[in-house]
């Protein structure tokens, strides 16, 4: 039989005429009269192109007269097209800026899931014509908002082109502001406007409505529907005012958003009416709004900033009271981490809520859910760039930044992450400040010292504070770490130090690079000023040079005088890449003299590590002694890894003279580099040159020795100089000469001949006790008269036996004393806590420490082994009271104690919210006294009691395992012991109300009660006590699991009937008896689309065994599924062939397709539980 559909345009009149073929289903809807003829029957509707009046029935190839019963389908045969024109009025791109178009697509795509939601009806589809940003206010809006409504309508007739062919050519106009729109009786919560029943006219086409965040899409769907000629609910109607779209008590905004009865029939007699015309062509397909779920382009985070400002963020913290996608929870303060604002509005579709999972409708769903297509996979897309950031210093080298997000959409369902960098920075006013980066940071700190600290509840400190620069480096310094001046600890004194603040990397930085904090993050930025371009210096100090501009200076001193500072070497300004050591400097050691300031050293002694101003500085200079295992000096080293900005001296000293050999010399290399243009410094330079330097002779008489050596003069002045302004390849080498002074008179017989010998200067021991080495200065030499000694060459003394050079010294046992070794983990993660640590009595022997027995040190100086430690502040904390009695004289009972929040100031308790950042403390558990008395028997004697006897407890049947059926009752778990499950079910349209009565589960031993009905799972420990929660569907699974004996929980259940059919169909069959005959229900034609199943639930305890007794008649067009809940498990079953099945749980649907639906007990099938 053929069949025809389409729509014909015939007559000068365009009439025209929908034809679509009746449905085989639908045949037995039909009223047929004086049908002869073979054939399909049709359903014709007859309508002039310009009527208004309803579509007129006419007569079918079968000359019969159609009449339809009302299903819940849509309203319209074909699709319907809303062609939409989106105009931004300024106030609102003021806000939302550079997101502003993403934004307004995002509440578009809300608000057309709305308008193609099957409960109205109405097939529509919206089509975004163009959308246009005001930067000037073209539209008057003012609080007469009849004035400001004409206004909008007048402004859109002048910009919409008249012809419906025209691509630019839309149906309806839609003006979002941020104005506080005011109905004529002073009402401000009027969130939009338009004409009732106005659209496709030609005056009132037109819709405002007021931009107050993600619930903007609800409002434009809301006000589309007013447009569409849907009144309020139960204004002129009998429909609730309340819980659907169009509410007039402005209550629409729940996450059940659907449209009542009465909106489908006002929208269907709309239509019927052909008042709706202009929503029937299809429109210039050249775009349409984005094809994914809003909340993949707006988190958590991004919600929580539309709804309560640009500071707020998402709760860090979450409520098992409500379901996690059924209300917004957001911290409203920056530095407040202790307390969040709930908005009981659901999250917007699309927003990740679980690993893996996202929000639908108020519920945490898994991808395939989500989306239409569970292959489907979001790859993330960059959004634009912010606008630079203003920058944070005034000087000193601040920071202007600019982000973007990888949510335009966020990746989901397996998508790749964005590629590339989501902020981009550079350094700005990076002139010099008057003071140092340290002391800028100090500023910071300083700042904090007059907001209190809480060591101990009740009791504020207030503590001077400074930088803890030494203590703590990378992202950790960034975070506003300061050091208590005094004490020993540091502490978080806000979020984060301002941007551009320096700090310390974890990892020595590349040449030229500024490290500085960046968002609480230390970063690194290149020698353009650039975040992370990995551009460095040259040896030169060029950023991105090649070291060609500059020249290295290379070379050594050993030279000085004996107790005094000696300059060997004067940096000029701009060199760079100084690199200065000293080999030797036992009896030597480097200073270093900056205008009239030592920095290192310069009062005679070495000098520890320094770094000169501080670690913080862009030009710094670094200075380091390395020891021996010893612990004697072994190597000093001198860096200035920039550039030189101020003349620099460098200078040696010396214990003793050249004249007690080598080892008392300092062994000094260098090298830096000068830039080759600076010509005019090269050629201040003094020239020198190398002059004769001599001792005196070893005698005064006869023959003897001098020691020659040469020194750099400036030719001009005679002075001494640095031997930098001498040519080193031009020096010669210091060497031994012979002298006369004059002859030695005659030596008498009896003149005593002093001979030589080796003599020694000893340095200082490595330690006052326990054992340490020294080192000695070995020289040769030969007494005269008068006890005074003279320096002799060494070969004077080359035939005796030559002193060690290395001896030991301090000997003598060190005193025991008590070192700390280490410190453990504070015993509370924040609020002042106690840490413990290792402390041990050990000895100083032979270099290194050694553990004795504790008797050897000083009990009364013991350090303590338990100390005080504060990780953070707690803002607030849970107050604890004692435990009450047990609440029965024997047996197993329960007690509660008292458990209230507290602040840090005042008395009396707040809400339990401000301390959900620790866990609660259990406020019942169980408890057990002395066995309760055996009553007598009767062959006891008996003798008469004063007091009441407790009551004989007759001991239940356990009901873990069951299946319960009743319409109410009592769950006591209290007594059960291990894992305990069990069933509550009713039939398919009621629900189960359950309340917890008592709870004694302890959540430190993992003990815990759940509650699983098909659509969600709640798992739940403490504040268990009085809590009410409602199931989604007719079967309500409870689950307990407890190690403690007498501890547990008492429900209470009843049923009641569930007014929203969102988890079955009419046809479903609910079964509950432990066997039966399954055969498969047959549809109505109010189902539309959907499939009827068959539900079978057995205790938890038992398995579910179905075996086919016959399948229908047979071919491709008629199929069933069996699903195994328990497992997620589906088996499908096709054409005649039997079969027999076994579940892994206790739950099975089976769901018909094809003719199934139409042919009732066509499959048959019989049932039964099984033991595992």
């Amino acid at each position: 039989h053929f069949q025809q559909q389409g729509l014909v345009v015939a007559g000068k009149e365009k009439e025209r005429l929908y034809i679509q073929p009746v449905l085989q289903k639908h045949i037995h809807l039909t009223e047929v009269r004086n049908c002869s003829s073979p054939g399909t029957p049709h359903l014709v509707f007859h309508q002039p192109f310009t009527a208004r009046g309803p579509p007129r029935h006419s007569h079918s190839q079968c000359s019969s007269i159609i009449r339809l019963r009302r299903r819940r389908s849509a309203i319209m045969p074909e699709v319907t097209h809303l062609e939409l024109l989106v105009v931004v009025a300024p106030d609102v791109q003021l806000v939302h800026r550079q997101d502003t178009e993403r934004y307004i697509l995002t509440n578009l795509n809300i608000a057309s899931e709305l308008l193609r939601d099957m409960t109205l009806g109405a097939n529509m589809r919206v089509h975004l014509v163009r959308m246009i940003i005001l930067s000037e206010p073209e539209i008057n809006i003012s609080t007469n908002i009849s004035s400001s409504l004409t206004s909008v309508c007048e402004w859109a007739r002048r910009v919409i082109p008249s012809n419906d062919t025209d691509p630019l050519h839309a149906d309806l106009v839609l003006y979002i502001t941020r104005f506080d729109l005011e109905l004529p009786n002073g009402n401000k919560q009027v969130r939009g406007v338009t004409q009732l029943g106005g659209a496709c006219s030609s005056q009132w086409s037109c819709v405002i409505t007021e931009d107050t965040g993600f619930d903007l899409g609800i409002t434009i769907a809301h006000e589309i529907g007013h447009s569409f000629g849907i009144n309020h609910d139960g204004i002129g109607n009998t429909c609730s005012s309340s819980g659907f779209m169009m509410a007039s008590d402005g209550g629409y905004n729940s996450v059940d958003l659907t449209w009542s009865q009465c909106s489908r029939q006002q929208l269907y007699t709309f239509f019927s009416e052909g008042k709706a015309d202009c929503v029937k062509d299809l429109p210039v397909l050249v775009g349409s709004l984005q094809d994914w779920k809003p909340g993949l382009y707006y988190g958590v985070d991004d919600q929580c900033r539309i709804a309560f400002g640009s500071t707020a963020r998402a709760c860090s913290f979450t409520n098992t009271d409500l379901p996690v996608c059924r209300v917004l929870s957001c911290h409203i303060k920056p530095d407040d981490n202790s307390s969040c604002k709930r908005l009981l509005v659901p999250l917007l579709d699309g927003t990740e809520c679980a690993p893996n999972q996202w929000c639908l409708k108020g519920r945490c769903v898994s991808p395939d859910q989500l989306s239409s297509s569970s292959s489907v996979v979001v790859h993330g897309s960059w959004s634009s760039w912010s606008q630079f950031s203003p920058c944070s210093r005034i000087c000193g080298g601040g920071v202007t930044s600019r982000t973007r997000q990888c949510n335009n959409p966020r990746p989901a369902f397996g998508g790749n992450d964005c590629k590339g960098r989501d902020t981009e920075a550079e350094l700005c006013h990076q002139q010099q400040c008057e003071r140092t980066q340290l002391a800028f940071m100090a500023e910071q700190c300083a700042q904090t010292d007059l907001q209190p600290l809480y060591l101990s509840p009740n009791t504020a400190s207030l503590y001077t504070w400074i930088p803890a620069v030494g203590f703590v480096t990378g992202d950790e310094q960034c975070r506003y770490m300061c050091q208590c001046k005094g004490e020993n600890f540091i502490v978080s004194r806000g979020s984060q130090f301002v941007d551009g603040t320096r700090c310390e990397p974890d990892s020595p930085a590349p040449l030229g690079a500024t490290t500085a904090c960046l968002g609480g993050t230390c970063q690194l930025f290149g020698c353009d000023g650039v975040l992370k371009s990995g551009k460095v210096e040259d040896v030169c100090g060029v950023c991105g040079g090649d070291g060609s501009s500059c020249s290295l200076t290379s070379q050594s001193y050993s030279g000085g005088q004996a107790r005094e500072y000696v300059t060997f070497l004067t940096l000029p300004v701009n060199a760079t890449q100084v690199h200065i050591v000293n080999r030797a400097p036992v009896f030597t050691h480097l200073a270093v003299l900056i205008g009239n300031q030592y920095v290192v050293s310069g009062s005679g002694s070495i000098a520890l590590n320094i770094t000169h101003p501080s670690p913080l500085e862009d030009g710094r200079l670094v200075y380091r002694l390395y020891l021996t295992p010893d612990l004697l000096p072994l190597m000093e080293e001198l860096l200035l890894p920039g550039t030189v900005t101020e003349e620099t001296h460098v200078q040696v000293y010396r214990k003793y003279g050249k004249e007690y050999g080598e080892q008392t010399s300092p062994n000094i290399t260098y090298h830096f580099y000068t830039p080759m243009s600076n010509n005019a410094f090269i050629k201040e330079i003094p020239r020198g040159k190398w002059t004769v330097v001599t001792t005196s002779c070893s005698v005064t008489c006869g023959s003897g020795t001098l020691q020659v050596w040469f020194s750099c003069l400036d030719h001009q002045t005679r002075l001494a100089v640095p031997e930098v302004y001498c040519d080193a390849s031009s020096k010669p080498e210091p060497h031994t000469e012979s002298c006369n002074p004059s002859p030695c008179p005659p030596i008498r017989v009896t003149a005593v001949c002093f001979p030589c010998r080796w003599r020694y200067k000893q340095g200082v021991c490595s330690v006052s006790c326990g054992g340490g080495v020294a080192h000695r200065v070995l020289y040769c030499s030969q007494e005269t008269e008068g006890d005074e000694e003279v320096v002799v060459n060494n070969t004077e003394c080359s035939n005796m036996t030559k002193p060690i050079a290395v001896v030991t010294c301090n000997s003598n046992s060190c005193p025991a004393r008590w070192r700390v070794l280490r410190t453990g983990a504070c015993t509370t993660s924040c609020d002042l806590g106690l840490a413990r640590r290792h402390v041990s009595c050990v000895e100083y022997i032979h270099g290194e420490d050694s553990e004795v027995s504790e008797e050897r040190c000083h009990a009364a100086v013991k350090p303590a082994t338990t100390v005080p430690c504060l990780v953070q502040v707690c803002t607030f904390r849970w107050d604890v009271k004692d435990w009450n009695q047990c609440s029965v004289p024997c047996g197993y009972g329960i007690q509660s104690r008292a458990v209230s929040c507290m602040g840090p100031t005042k008395p009396e308790p707040l809400s339990p919210l401000l301390c959900m950042h620790m866990p609660k403390p259990i406020t019942i558990r169980g408890c057990q006294m002395d066995d309760c008395r055996t009553p007598p028997t009767a062959t006891e004697p008996t003798t008469p009691q004063t007091t009441t006897a407790m009551p004989t407890v007759t001991p239940k049947t356990s009901l873990c395992g069951q299946l319960l059926l009743e319409e109410s009752g009592t769950v006591d778990l209290r007594h059960e012991t291990g894992r305990c499950i069990l069933s509550i079910g009713r039939p398919l349209d009621e629900v189960i109300h359950m309340k917890v009565e008592s709870s004694s589960l302890s959540c430190k031993k993992r003990e815990y009660v759940a509650f699983y009905d098909r659509l969600v799972l709640v798992r739940k420990c403490d504040q268990l006590e009085d809590t009410e929660l409602t199931s989604r569907t007719n079967v309500l699974l409870v689950r307990q699991h407890l190690l403690s004996p007498g501890n547990g929980v008492l429900l209470t259940y009843s049923s009641q009937k569930n007014n929203k059919k969102s988890h079955h169909q009419d046809c479903d069959v609910q079964l509950f008896a432990p066997s039966g005959v399954i055969e498969n229900p047959a549809m109505t034609s109010e189902l539309g689309s959907h499939t009827c199943r068959v539900l079978i639930n057995a205790p938890p305890s038992v398995k579910i065994r179905i075996r086919a007794l016959s399948m229908g008649p047979g071919g491709g067009r008629l199929f069933s599924l069996i699903r195994d809940v328990d497992v997620l498990k589906t088996n499908v079953f096709k054409g005649q062939q039997l079969f027999e099945w076994r579940s892994a749980g206790n739950m099975a649907e089976i769901e018909f397709h094809g003719e199934y639906l139409h042919s009732n007990g066509s499959f048959r099938a019989e049932y039964s539980f099984v033991e595992p």
